[in-house]
């Protein structure tokens, strides 16, 4: 395993791949660059013993670049302004006399296993994202929105309803009226006949009046009560011979089968 990781202090890691420090307790991070992060991974090599700024450009030099006093001591500068934004207050590198630098032995230096900073970066990204999909607020109008799938299904729950309602209402119009619970009115007296109407009856000289009153197709002897139905979408009456008045008791015992008369 390849430790590219250092504790500073047990609160600062320093990651000389990916040239950057990190702070363990608020999250935050400072990059430093690649020459600033070669040095202060040589002053931790050192282990506390001092380097003169001409060992630091050989030190440079023996990697390909070119690194004189004046730019090594902005890159010192660098180092301690990002450790003190980091929150490390201590001084992590000190100075000696005569142009070096060194870390003193108070710091608590240590090797930590490899650590993916991006990881947890990303990790906090992901749970805002699931937590804005769970429940997205609108700022501007102080509004809580649920998320669209939900939205949507409450749209079609709120169609919904009324068109079952709709639909019951109309089966509920459609579904013929009981013959017992049809409301009917005695019309008059013909021939032995009891004739009831829940309608007008018949214009007189129409077929379906001759066939009640001038023909002989109904008979009164056994079934006397004679109720006449009419029906407006299809311009039809129904007869039904009964041998007594109805009631909601007894209809379907004294009621013969219907007789279905047109005016065509």
């Amino acid at each position: 395993m390849t430790k590219n990781t250092y504790t500073i202090n047990k609160k600062i890691l320093f990651n000389y791949k990916e040239c950057h420090l990190y702070s363990i307790s608020s999250n935050t991070r400072e990059s430093l660059g690649s020459n600033p992060s070669w040095l202060l991974l040589f002053l931790i090599k050192n282990n506390g013993n001092a380097v003169s700024l001409e060992e630091i450009s050989a030190y440079f030099l023996e990697k390909g670049r070119v690194v004189n006093s004046t730019t090594a001591i902005q890159y010192i500068s660098k180092i301690r302004k990002a450790l003190k934004a980091l929150g490390e207050h201590t001084t992590v590198i000190a100075t000696i006399k005569g142009g070096g630098y060194y870390i003193p032995g108070y710091i608590d230096i240590s090797v930590s296993p490899p650590l993916c900073i991006d990881s947890i970066v990303k990790e906090k990204v992901v749970a805002t994202d699931l937590s804005a999909d769970v429940l997205a607020i609108d700022t501007e109008s102080n509004v809580v929105n649920l998320p669209r799938e939900k939205n949507m299904s409450l749209l079609k729950l709120l169609l919904l309803v009324p068109f079952i309602i709709f639909c019951v209402t109309l089966v509920w119009l459609l579904l013929p009226t009981p013959f017992d619970h049809v409301k009917y009115r005695k019309i008059q007296i013909i021939n032995g006949c009891t004739i009831y109407a829940d309608h007008d009856m018949p214009e007189k000289g129409s077929k379906i009046e001759k066939l009640i009153f001038n023909e002989k197709d109904i008979s009164c002897k056994n079934k006397p009560y004679v109720y006449l139905t009419y029906f407006e979408y299809s311009d039809n009456y129904s007869l039904f011979l009964c041998n007594a008045p109805i009631d909601d008791k007894s209809v379907k015992n004294i009621c013969s089968s219907i007789l279905r008369l047109s005016n065509d």
